[in-house]
């Protein structure tokens, strides 16, 4: 008989038993067994991987912070592990922090409180569709999207026509899906998202076939490096922004500067606009007419693209090369005279300085000066 010994993880889900804090019993149930969560782990196999095989006997009352690591550790990879959205997946990990205070206040480990409770990280609230725009920016399937997330592919796909409502249309149709229709087009910031998706059929072997047959897998990507940036400014700090944004715009007449400060000044209310025009710097006169020009823009094209950027005829070879570096685009370019096709460009920190990749082999940009002209190359 084993009275008073039991496997590690017996005691461990005992433990989680004896001090849920809930009045809804229906939840632990749910916790512990899985039941109605639909996920590919419950968390009872969770709690097995984690601590160990059957037979790791431990003694009934010996409850030290070692243990309650274990169960904590279970916790996250839980959380980490489940399919849903990232408000949801919140709320699990609150539940799940003040159930560990419990743990430890039942069992006297308050000593060990901050390592136990800095197990479970926290989750980072992100909106969806800024995570599918991250993820896209190298090609990944819907599914390889949903593992990356831990979202639904319906969630996913949702994303991806909401980014680009254009995906997927079939010749002659209009470009509106029924789930754009529904709903607004996406936003994060006030700014609108919106990017092009490109799409391409990748061959690979299923995993599960015994046959390995080939299949054709779709992959989605964009060119545009959008990562939207958020932050919550005074009208202050946004005069700060746009005052620094100005002097590089003055000083290098850098056209990123200036598309920058236009797509920012598209997202401020007509309020902090006027604060801005009449009190910021108001004896600053090479602001107040950069302000004006901004504004002028911002009312004939509310958003600039990296292509856009790309093509316009102020934007320097320098600006070209950061954004054909940092949007992993292909190119044609005359270096030196010399015409090469097809490249990819990447920054190495070490020289300071752009290098150009193709099949012949590596170039390095020793001066934007030696660079002739850039083309972007249609995939």
């Amino acid at each position: 008989m084993r009275s008073n010994i039991t496997t590690k993880k017996e005691f461990a889900l005992r433990i989680l038993q004896q001090t849920y804090p809930f009045d809804d019993r229906d939840m632990l149930d749910k916790f512990i067994n899985g039941r109605g969560w639909n996920d590919f782990k419950n968390l009872s196999h969770v709690l097995e991987e984690t601590m160990g095989a059957e037979g790791n006997e431990v003694a009934n009352k010996d409850v030290d912070s070692s243990l309650v690591e274990d169960i904590a550790y279970a916790m996250d990879e839980y959380i980490r592990g489940y399919q849903s959205i990232p408000l949801f997946k919140q709320k699990i990990w609150d539940q799940f922090h003040e159930w560990l205070l419990c743990i430890i206040n039942e069992y006297n480990l308050t000593d060990g409180e901050n390592s136990i409770l800095g197990i479970m990280e926290r989750p980072v609230i992100e909106d969806t569709i800024v995570s599918v725009v991250k993820a896209i920016h190298e090609a990944h399937s819907k599914k390889e999207i949903s593992e990356m997330l831990h979202v639904g592919e319906k969630t996913v796909q949702n994303a991806l026509h909401l980014l680009d409502p254009t995906l997927d249309q079939e010749p002659g149709k209009k470009a509106m899906t029924k789930i754009r229709e529904k709903r607004n087009a996406p936003r994060f910031g006030g700014q609108i998202m919106q990017v092009e998706i490109e799409t391409e059929d990748v061959d690979e072997y299923s995993n599960t076939d015994l046959n390995k047959k080939e299949r054709k897998v779709h992959k989605y990507k964009t060119q545009e490096s959008l990562n939207p940036v958020a932050l919550q400014m005074n009208v202050t700090q946004v005069g700060i922004l746009l005052k620094g944004l100005q002097m590089q715009f003055d000083s290098s007449v850098n056209y990123q500067s200036m598309a920058l400060a236009i797509n920012i000044w598209s997202q401020l209310s007509q309020h902090c606009k006027i604060r801005l025009k009449e009190w910021y710097h108001p004896e600053d006169e090479v602001f107040h007419s950069f302000l004006e020009s901004i504004e002028t823009n911002a009312e004939r094209k509310p958003y600039i693209t990296e292509k856009e950027m790309f093509d316009d005829e102020d934007g320097s070879i320098n600006n070209q090369l950061n954004l054909v570096h940092k949007g992993s685009c292909r190119c044609d370019l005359r270096l030196k005279g010399k015409v090469l096709r097809n490249c990819t460009i990447s920054f190495e920190h070490n020289k300071g300085g752009y290098v150009v990749h193709n099949d012949s082999g590596d170039y390095y940009i020793e001066n934007e000066d030696d660079v002739d002209e850039i083309m972007l190359v249609d995939d």
